[in-house]
């Protein structure tokens, strides 16, 4: 176990796995070698929040800083670090501080326990930008997944309407088809 004064997925995963794919160039009509990103989960995160401090990087904007106790796993070679401070990539560090946020106006919040797989997909550059590759994302644990946003919402709206639908068996061709019926006029 390595412990670190700050830790985040580049912490935990120093070099991501590559793969040489051919894939076929349409300018010049040949077949090229392509290094791209390893798809798969690389890094396991879990922890405990206590708080929150949201840091301002002037090359990369606002990113938030976890504060409380955390562990990272790199899942191809085992090693694990521990910190008392965690940054993580963009989608994970949204869905974790907005979980946060609102167990922190609980009255008997004491901290938000998390766990994440991260990974990485293959995500072709746009026009030469980009790094090819983009975070990948799994919340482990029941209490990290958040409710349903829309659960609420949907409380205070009357159940859509349902319309029955036919099915009508058609022998030529072996399949079911619908029939739909048209939508009713409103006046």
């Amino acid at each position: 176990m390595n412990l670190v004064k700050k830790m985040s997925f580049k912490t935990i995963v120093p070099k991501i796995a590559f793969e040489m794919v051919t894939v076929f160039d349409e300018d010049t009509g040949t077949e090229l070698k392509e290094k791209r990103v390893l798809s798969r989960d690389y890094a396991r995160i879990i922890g405990q929040v206590r708080e929150t401090v949201v840091v301002t990087h002037p090359q990369y904007g606002n990113a938030v800083r976890f504060k409380g106790a955390f562990r990272g796993t790199n899942m191809i070679t085992g090693e694990t670090y521990e910190s008392g401070d965690l940054f993580l990539p963009s989608t994970a560090e949204a869905y974790l501080y907005s979980g946060f946020l609102a167990a922190k106006k609980s009255d008997t919040f004491e901290n938000v326990e998390f766990a994440f797989d991260i990974g990485l997909k293959f995500q072709p550059k746009r026009d030469g930008i980009g790094v090819g590759y983009e975070y990948t994302v799994r919340p482990l644990l029941a209490a990290t997944k958040q409710a349903d946003p829309f659960a609420q919402l949907l409380q205070l709206l009357p159940p859509l309407p349902v319309e029955k639908v036919e099915k009508v068996e058609v022998q030529e061709a072996e399949q079911v088809v619908a029939e739909i019926p048209a939508p009713k006029k409103h006046k």
